[in-house]
């Protein structure tokens, strides 16, 4: 996982500054802390823990907005449809000629083919519980 130290414009002085490690490690933190409670409020059935592991990488980077439609099949119960939509999830958006346009990513094939893998097999023994 990557983690930005800035988003949005950068002013002159925010680019004349240094970003330190203990920077990007607390900003990182933060951002788990999001997807860890963003899991835990919108997925009501219980998961593994290697399925809510997987499921905060995806937050992570897809958002909380960005995973509603994998929370919504996970709490119907349909964790096969939740792994084939978080393996379709090869798309991102870049600015091009001043356009928004969708671009397929092929790096995430493999990516988000791995991190739907524990959706795939039903939990013998569900261990964590992502509602509180």
């Amino acid at each position: 996982m990557g983690t930005k130290a800035h988003t949005g414009s950068c002013s002159s002085k925010e680019l004349a500054r240094a970003v330190t490690e203990p920077d990007i490690e607390a900003e990182f933190s933060a951002r788990l802390k999001v997807a860890e409670k963003g899991v835990e409020k919108h997925v009501k059935v219980e998961l593994t823990q290697q399925q809510f592991d997987a499921l905060v990488s995806l937050t992570y980077n897809a958002g909380v907005n960005g995973s509603n439609h994998i929370y919504t099949l996970l709490n119907a119960g349909d964790f096969g449809g939740a792994a084939n939509a978080i393996a379709k999830m090869t798309y991102g958006h870049e600015k091009r000629n001043g356009k928004r346009v969708r671009v397929f990513y092929h790096g995430l094939v493999p990516r988000w083919e791995a991190e739907s893998a524990p959706f795939r097999i039903a939990p013998n023994a569900p261990i964590r519980s992502a509602a509180k």
